[in-house]
């Protein structure tokens, strides 16, 4: 039987943690008023069925900044985004760290039904069969 997918335990594969990043910078695109609530959508359906986990592990929003304030894009501490500015359109820019904070809130509470689904049918078709979470 094959193994449990990485994002079902701790570590994830590159290509999963920006499957989920996508959705994120989608959600906090809509926000700042760059793209629609349709345009979100379809980039989670997207995502969801190429397999890839569309909501992020939980961990205190603490833990999310700390983690942001030294990736690669940030700049003298300030935490700089891809997003999303229209279909084939990515920009690099700050967001308020209260609008961030919100949009992992809200995307972990939206996102939980439709993830648990997509994770028991991929696992399903992968042959890892029915495991509880």
């Amino acid at each position: 039987m094959p193994s449990r997918p990485s994002w079902a335990t701790a570590a994830w594969l590159h290509g999963e943690a920006v499957g989920c990043g996508m959705v994120l910078a989608a959600a906090l695109s809509q926000r700042l008023g760059l793209v629609d609530a349709a345009f979100v959508a379809r980039v989670q359906r997207l995502v969801a069925a190429a397999g890839l986990p569309v909501q992020a592990p939980p961990m205190p929003l603490a833990r999310w900044f700390d983690l942001m304030r030294v990736d690669k894009k940030a700049e003298g501490g300030e935490i700089r985004f891809v997003l999303i500015d229209g279909p084939g359109k990515a920009c690099m820019r700050a967001a308020p760290d209260a609008l961030v904070a919100e949009v992992i809130a809200h995307t972990a509470r939206q996102l939980s039904a439709v993830t648990a689904c997509t994770r028991r049918r991929s696992w399903r078709r992968a042959g890892w069969g029915r495991t509880a979470w």
